[in-house]
């Protein structure tokens, strides 16, 4: 199939196929110099085009992203905050883990280096 007849079947102008072929291969990474178009290309352009008739509010570069599986949903403010909050906590808990962690190497280890222990001071 040529880009011509899959504009007419979309129901879209040629000059528009021509545009989201562009960006399609762009996204792609393939080389677009083929003047038939694969099957693959085919199926997926379809699918970008129903995904922009069907009103998701998606620019023709991110359908065709999301059609090749590369498009990531930003995540939504308050699961972003719930996130961060998760990640603060769990980083003060590493905190007081590595402390206990040194505290623990500091009574095992003893005195490093052949130092002479040192002495409690006597209680008066």
């Amino acid at each position: 199939m040529i880009a011509s007849e899959l504009a007419r079947e979309l129901g879209i102008d040629v000059g528009v196929m021509s545009k989201r072929l562009s960006m399609y291969y762009e996204e792609a990474g393939e080389d677009s110099r083929e003047k038939h178009l694969s099957e693959s290309v085919v199926a997926n352009l379809r699918e970008v085009n129903r995904l922009l008739k069907n009103g998701e509010g998606l620019t023709t570069r991110k359908a065709i992203l999301r059609v090749l599986g590369e498009f990531d949903e930003p995540v939504p403010p308050r699961s972003a905050r719930a996130l961060d909050a998760r990640m603060a906590a769990l980083e003060g808990r590493m905190d007081q883990l590595e402390a206990k962690v040194d505290r623990l190497l500091a009574l095992v280890e003893g005195p490093l280096d052949g130092e002479a222990p040192q002495e409690a001071a006597p209680s008066s």
